[in-house]
C-alpha cells in the first residue's frame, strides 16, 4: 500500500463510520417522536364549551351527551388501537339527567385485566355505565356525590 492511499481509506472508513452512526441517531429519533406524538394524544378542557369549540364530540372520542356543567375534561386518546381513555366533572344536580342516558353496568371490553379495572374503580366507589353509539362503546365510571367520571371507549371487533 502506498502512502497516498492509507490517507483515502481512513477518510472512507471514518465516512462510512459516521454515516452509520448518523442513520442510527436518526432512526432513534425517529422511534422516539413516534411514541412522543404519534400514538396517544391528550387534551384538557376546562369547560363543555372548550371541548365543543375544539369539536371533541364531533371527532368521536367522548359522545355529546356530557351535561352542560361538565368540567375538567381529559382525553387521551390512542389514534393506533382507536381507543380512549379520561375523565370530567359534572355538578352532582345534573347526575340523574346524565345517567338516564347511560345503561348500568361495565359490559364487556376487549381489554386483558378489564374485570381487574372494574372491581378497583368499584372498590374506589365508582359505578360503571354504559353508552353505545353505532359502532362505539363507552364506560363511565362514576362517583354521583362527587360528580367524578372516568371513562374508557373502544370500538367493538364484529364477527
Amino acid at each position: 500500500m502506498s502512502k497516498s492511499t492509507s490517507p483515502r481509506r481512513w477518510r472512507f472508513l471514518i465516512a462510512i463510520v459516521l454515516l452509520i452512526a448518523t442513520v442510527l441517531a436518526l432512526v432513534r429519533i425517529g422511534v422516539s417522536l413516534a411514541v412522543d406524538s404519534g400514538e396517544i394524544i391528550t387534551h384538557e378542557y376546562p369547560d363543555l364549551d372548550s371541548a365543543r369549540e375544539d369539536q371533541l364530540f364531533d371527532r368521536g372520542w367522548l359522545p355529546d351527551i356530557l351535561p352542560p356543567t361538565a368540567f375538567n375534561i381529559r382525553v387521551s386518546n390512542n389514534l393506533d388501537l382507536n381507543t380512549s381513555e379520561g375523565e370530567f366533572s359534572l355538578a352532582s344536580h345534573e347526575w340523574p339527567a346524565f345517567q338516564a342516558r347511560l345503561e348500568w353496568g361495565p359490559g364487556q371490553a376487549p381489554f386483558e385485566g378489564w374485570s381487574d379495572t372494574v372491581e378497583k374503580r368499584r372498590e374506589a366507589g365508582y359505578s360503571a355505565w354504559r353508552y353505545r353509539d353505532q359502532n362505539t362503546v363507552w364506560t363511565f365510571f362514576c362517583q354521583k356525590d362527587s360528580g367524578h367520571c372516568k371513562y374508557t371507549m373502544w370500538m367493538p371487533r364484529n364477527g
